[in-house]
Parts: C-alpha cells; sequence; structure tokens
C-alpha cells in the first residue's frame, strides 16, 4: 500500500513571511549561498536614469 503525504507547509508569498519560520531562514540562505558561489551575478552600481528590476525575495 502506498500512502501520499499532503504537505502542511504553504509557501510564503513575501521575504517577511518567510522570515518568520526557520525551515524557510535556511533555504533562502542555502539558496543564496549557492547562487553566491556559482557567481550568478555581480553587484554594480545603479545607473540613476534606469529602474531597478525587483525581485521575489
Amino acid at each position: 500500500m502506498f500512502m501520499t503525504e499532503v504537505s502542511k507547509k504553504v509557501e510564503p508569498k513575501s521575504y517577511h513571511h518567510a522570515n518568520k519560520g526557520k525551515c524557510w531562514v535556511e533555504a533562502i540562505n542555502e539558496e543564496m549561498v549557492a547562487l553566491h558561489e556559482c557567481q550568478t551575478w555581480q553587484i554594480v552600481p545603479c545607473p540613476t536614469d534606469k529602474n531597478v528590476v525587483g525581485s521575489k525575495w
């Protein structure tokens, strides 16, 4: 017999809500470390005549 477990965790809709859950904070930190190690982006100065693209986090 196979049983399916329904996850009771709800994906947070904002960083503010995610930051309240220990498992989400750990997941966010792991993801940030991976992005940094893979050199996914570079931090650069924002030109004054450009709009910054937002993100979920």
